[in-house]
């Protein structure tokens, strides 16, 4: 439980300090990132009880095969004290900022049907809520001049570099950027900006349903490709699986609803890091996708997988 933990924290923030009050070089690191302007998460580990202290640090050992203090993590990776040296902090500390930062922004939208960026005392942010209100929605809001101002700074960031916009608010509905106030206010002058949003929240449905059924259909079958009907290379991997004797099912992609086929195929990219057909799975697992399956089929290395799956 402890070290699930101590891996939470060392995961979601961009930069971690396990430290001592009282010790010189911790505190030196902890103002190193300060002078860069990120202000690190710091846990001084003899604030506590000692045996929580002994437990942190052998966890801290095990992870990083160092107990001595202070253990630095930038971006989830232990850093140490040659990185300084090198010059490389900065460009560590900064990447792993944004990439945080924008993994925030991403969370936030994907949780929300609809999500406005604001500032509280920008007046065009105030109107973007007020024509969502007189619709009967009731968009999360997050005020960027709230809180910590070097997070704001670094959550406005990676929404310019999202958006291509620099001004709030920033104005998301079913996790897709539709512009500022300005855009808000021409749905509500339509009448149409509470069923944008309730067709977002539907279509999220939708997509939650398509990723369990496609994710219970790999889990249960030994051998699983998706295809497509007109595919070369996906008729080879069919006469390679029939070749092997295997017991195997096939989904074509281009047969039945585009729009089901397309969700399918995103889905398909996000679990097995390609798009490309034929896409091959055993047992819950990816095998291979594309070209590669080819290849795959084709060689010793798919003796030795069938030998695998099949004391498994």
């Amino acid at each position: 439980m402890l070290t699930q933990q101590i891996l939470r924290e060392i995961d979601s923030n961009p930069v971690v300090i396990f430290s001592r009050s009282r010790c010189h070089a911790c505190k030196s690191a902890e103002q190193k990132f300060k002078k860069l302007g990120v202000n690190p998460v710091v846990f001084e580990l003899d604030r506590g009880k000692p045996e929580e202290m002994m437990a942190v640090l052998t966890i801290l050992g095990d992870l990083t095969g160092e107990t001595a203090l202070p253990r630095v993590f930038i971006g989830g990776v232990c850093v140490r004290g040659e990185v300084a040296v090198a010059g490389q902090l900065k460009d560590l500390a900064v990447s792993a900022v944004k990439k945080h930062m924008k993994g925030m922004v991403l969370r936030e939208i994907d949780a929300n049907n609809a999500v406005i960026f604001s500032k509280s005392s920008c007046p065009f942010s105030a109107q973007a809520k007020r024509d969502f209100r007189d619709a009967g929605v009731d968009p999360a809001v997050v005020e960027l001049d709230l809180g910590e101002r070097w997070i704001a700074s670094e959550l406005k960031a990676a929404l310019i570099e999202m958006t291509g916009r620099k001004t709030v608010p920033f104005v998301f509905i079913g996790g897709n950027f539709i512009g500022n106030d300005e855009q808000t206010a021409m749905l509500s002058r339509r009448g149409e900006l509470k069923s944008v949003v309730e067709g977002a929240a539907a279509r999220k449905e939708a997509l939650t349903r398509v990723r369990e059924t496609v994710l219970h259909e790999i889990a249960r079958h030994p051998w699983l490709m998706f295809s497509k009907s007109f595919c070369q290379v996906c008729a080879e991997a069919k006469q390679a699986l029939e070749n092997f004797g295997l017991e195997h099912t096939i989904f074509e992609l281009d047969l039945g609803d585009p729009q089901l086929a397309d969700d399918v195929e995103a889905l398909l990219g996000d679990v097995a890091g390609t798009r490309s057909v034929p896409l091959l799975f055993c047992n819950g697992s990816f095998v291979a996708g594309g070209t590669d399956i080819a290849v795959l089929l084709s060689s010793d290395q798919f003796d030795n997988l069938l030998s695998i799956r099949s004391s498994t």
